[in-house]
C-alpha cells in the first residue's frame, strides 16, 4: 500500500481506537509493535473481507483472459522477488 510511517501509525491508532486491534510493544524489539486483532476486530474483519475480494474480482474482470495470465505471472514474479 506503500504508507508513510505516519500515515501507518495513524491508521493504527484509529483502528486501536475503535477497538478493532491491540498493539503492543515487540519484546524482540522496542522500536517495533505486534498488532493482533481484538475478537471484535476479528469478527469485523472476516464481515468486510468477502466484499474486499469481491471488489478485487471486478478490477480483475476488465482483463481478457490473457491479460489475466499475464497479470498473474507478473505478480508470482514480484511475489518471488519480495519472498526472496
Amino acid at each position: 500500500m506503500l504508507f508513510t510511517g505516519p500515515a501507518t501509525t495513524k491508521r493504527l491508532r484509529r483502528l486501536e481506537d475503535a477497538g478493532w486491534i491491540t498493539r503492543r510493544t515487540n519484546p524482540d524489539d522496542a522500536r517495533g509493535f505486534l498488532i493482533e486483532p481484538t475478537p471484535d476486530g476479528a469478527r469485523r474483519f472476516d464481515a468486510l473481507l468477502p466484499e474486499y475480494v469481491a471488489f478485487e474480482a471486478t478490477l480483475v474482470e476488465t482483463l481478457d483472459p490473457a491479460a489475466r495470465a499475464d497479470l498473474a505471472g507478473h505478480l508470482r514474479t514480484l511475489l518471488v522477488a519480495v519472498e526472496g
